[in-house]
This record gives structure tokens, sequence and C-alpha cells, in this order.
């Protein structure tokens, strides 16, 4: 039997796109203890409240694949929903695909995501206008330009990160 555990999304995942004040997550804590990409923040909001679970944010080189596996699964969804003009579908499926671009990008770095302060200045390895680009996405998600930014990002911070995990084998050489 699964244990389960209800949380208060931590101050440091609310945001307004995301999460709203005072809501609550339910973790099921056996899954804490693998990597999975099906739930966003699901590792930040147990880090943050203290419940012990696996942090993929220190294990890039496993974590970041599932990530652009679980990508590609919600970008054929995206596609198919695109391509017969059924924009009242993607909402969900664009959430989760902006929800895996951040986690890729903080993961990457080395670091849990923080919805609170989407400041990215302070990360290494980025795509080119980051900020910018992310803002047009999340103020219409809806738009099939969004969806293309957003493949573009995630495809480029995925570049990144393997040109990075090359240079730091290289460099162990």
């Amino acid at each position: 039997m699964s244990n389960h555990e209800t949380l208060l999304v931590p101050v440091e995942l609310v945001h307004p796109f995301f999460f709203a004040k005072n809501e609550k997550i339910i973790l099921d804590v056996e899954v804490l203890e693998n990597l999975y990409a099906s739930r966003p923040f699901l590792y930040e909001t147990a880090f943050f409240s203290g419940v012990q679970a696996v942090k993929p944010w220190e294990v890039q080189e496993k974590s970041i694949p599932i990530l652009i596996e679980e990508w590609q699964k919600v970008n054929e969804l995206l596609e198919a929903f695109f391509a017969k003009r059924e924009r009242i579908h993607v909402l969900p499926p664009m959430k989760k695909g902006i929800s895996l671009l951040l986690e890729l990008v903080y993961w990457a770095n080395g670091l849990p995501v923080v919805l609170s302060n989407l400041d990215f200045d302070q990360l290494a390895i980025k795509p080119v206008n980051l900020s910018e680009r992310l803002e047009f996405i999340m103020k219409k998600p809806s738009l099939y330009h969004s969806y293309i930014q957003l493949a573009e990002l995630i495809s480029e911070m995925n570049k990144q990160f393997v040109k990075q995990q090359a240079m730091k084998k290289a460099s162990k050489l």
C-alpha cells in the first residue's frame, strides 16, 4: 500500500501560472524514491517541505534524459492538437511542457526549481533570452508560436546540457 502525504505548496513554488497560494499537493512517498518526470515539481515540493526524496538536480546524467523522454510524449500530444487546430486542449500539455523546460534548466544547473523568483541570471547554462521567451510562452500558452518557442527552448537547453556533459568528461581525461 502506498504512503501518501498531503503538503501545502511550498512558498518557493507559488507562482500564478502553476500553483496558487495555500494549494495542497498529495505526494506518494514511494514515488519520491525514484526518478519520474510525469508530475512537475514533485521533487522540489518534497525538498522544500523537508520530505526525504531523490534530488534529481544532483544526478543530472540520469534525470535530464528522463525529462527529455517525457517532453517527447508531451510534444507528440501538442503536435496532434495543433495539427487538428484543437487549441482548447493545449493548455494542460503546454503547462507540463513549460514545467519540463524549467526543470531542465534548473536541474542541468544543479539546482531545484524556484518558481517564486524565476531569475535565470545566476545560471551557467541556459538558452539565449530565456526570460523574455518564457514570458511570451506563459502569457499566451495556447498559441502555436508559443509551442514552437517552447520546443526550441527545450532543444537548445538539451544541446547545452549535452555539451556541458561532454566538456566535463573531456576534462576528466
